[in-house]
């Protein structure tokens, strides 16, 4: 459990240093993406590279580049990220979390949260409520 939450919990990527320009723009896709991120269509990487007025292809090469990540891979860990955190201080359903974040269902969000983190949502909050030790 520790080592699921540790992986999640690692801060978004940080852009190289001694590129400005490509680090100035993950930067302004990195906050593009955290303000949209229950707008599935808005993270799409023709939308984002439309946006940003790159190819889908340079705008994908240039994130890998800047972060050691994919775009898909970061989108989905951030999203995974906010669900963990959700789960630890709300007091929402993994419907109502699922719904929020936009993900297809909550058998997607399921399977996806189970697949990175080895556990369920639904586990994963129980165990955050049992007593230390329990």
């Amino acid at each position: 459990m520790v080592l699921a939450g540790r992986r999640l919990a690692e801060p978004a990527p940080a852009a190289r240093p001694g590129s400005t320009h490509a680090a100035g723009f993950v930067q302004r896709l990195l906050a593009y993406i955290r303000r949209h991120i229950a707008q599935p269509d808005c993270l799409r990487v023709e939308r984002l590279a439309a946006e940003f007025a790159y190819s889908p292809q340079h705008l994908s090469a240039l994130f890998k580049q800047e972060t050691g990540e994919s775009l898909r891979q970061y989108i989905l860990r951030y999203k995974l990220k906010l669900v963990e955190t959700r789960l630890q201080l709300s007091t929402l359903t993994v419907s109502q979390i699922a719904d929020e974040l936009a993900f297809t269902d909550v058998c997607h969000l399921n399977k996806l949260f189970k697949k990175h983190c080895d556990t369920t949502p639904t586990h994963y909050r129980r165990h955050l409520a049992a007593p230390a030790g329990a």
